[in-house]
């Protein structure tokens, strides 16, 4: 379940996002609770992001990567820092950096 990367990559550390059908987690008013890629876009779209063409670090941009699984369900989200690395959350665990090549 991807739901603290979602909230890290959104740069909220107060809730846990998933788009669980109970709706016992936190997720963006008026957005499907489907764990779908599409989905996803439609959610982080709340927070003004939209698609775009690379990973290149773009000044005034934020970007974010949504990783999915062979069947589409999004599986990891990770924001990119103003120098360029991404960083991540591992579920629960330690928020992570890494240096894209």
């Amino acid at each position: 379940m991807v739901g603290n990367e979602a909230c890290w990559a959104a740069e909220d550390d107060e809730v846990w996002w998933w788009p669980d059908p109970l709706g016992q987690e936190y997720w963006p008013e008026g957005v499907p609770r489907e764990a779908t890629l599409e989905v996803f876009v439609l959610a982080f779209a709340t927070l003004s992001h939209q698609i775009c063409e690379d990973a290149n670090l773009e000044a005034g941009f934020q970007k974010l990567a949504i990783y999915v699984d062979a069947q589409g369900s999004p599986t990891h989200v990770a924001r990119q820092l103003e120098n360029g690395q991404w960083t991540s959350k591992l579920g629960s665990s330690e928020d992570i950096r890494v240096v894209a090549k």
